[in-house]
């Protein structure tokens, strides 16, 4: 779950080191364990734990595991790519070079644009067809998904490294809200 090697798990390196031996890797920023937690709990554990025993339907249930928690868990990695043709390449390789955890590290970058629609639209979804009935939480959610795509209606690739780094922090917050709202949500049912 987190980047760091365990001790006495393994002399292999882990995958975010193995990442970081590329040239076009420059930064990988782990999320940080108190924004995985509630109450004292990783987030991941309890909604896992709450969702087997809902009503959510699996195509939900996989959406929110893929995408927003998969967002919530994901680091940011900023790469220095050249060109596309550059980045192309990596990514061809990639998997050969640092096995499927360090492929799928660099593929949940939360950096991505395709990861970022990918669990506003999910929170979006949720807030209208789980919260229907909560008002309060329903809205809460509505006006971050607005608010993160107004950040998104300027031209995201070409933003600056910090303005798409808020963007990210906006959008694991959302995810973040959206796991403890529904692990609040259906413990309370």
């Amino acid at each position: 779950m987190f980047l760091e090697k365990k001790p006495g798990k393994s002399d292999k390196p882990s995958p975010a080191e193995m990442l970081k031996k590329s040239s076009f890797i420059r930064e990988i920023i782990a999320p940080d364990h108190d924004s995985l937690s509630y109450n004292g709990e990783l987030i991941e554990d309890q909604l896992k734990q709450v969702v087997k025993n809902s009503v959510l339907t699996n195509p939900f249930r996989k959406d929110l595991e893929r995408k927003v928690l998969a967002y919530l868990k994901a680091s940011v990695i900023k790469t220095k790519f050249k060109d596309p043709y550059d980045k192309h390449e990596f990514e061809r390789d990639l998997q050969d070079e640092v096995g499927e955890a360090g492929y799928n590290l660099f593929k949940n970058n939360r950096l991505d644009l395709e990861n970022i629609k990918n669990a506003v639209d999910i929170a979006d979804s949720f807030a209208e067809i789980v919260f229907i009935s909560d008002h309060e939480v329903k809205d809460a959610l509505k006006e971050k998904v607005a608010e993160i795509r107004d950040m998104l209606a300027e031209n995201y690739q070409k933003m600056p490294y910090e303005a798409k780094l808020a963007v990210t922090n906006k959008v694991a917050g959302l995810a973040r809200e959206l796991c403890i709202d529904l692990i609040e949500f259906i413990t309370k049912k």
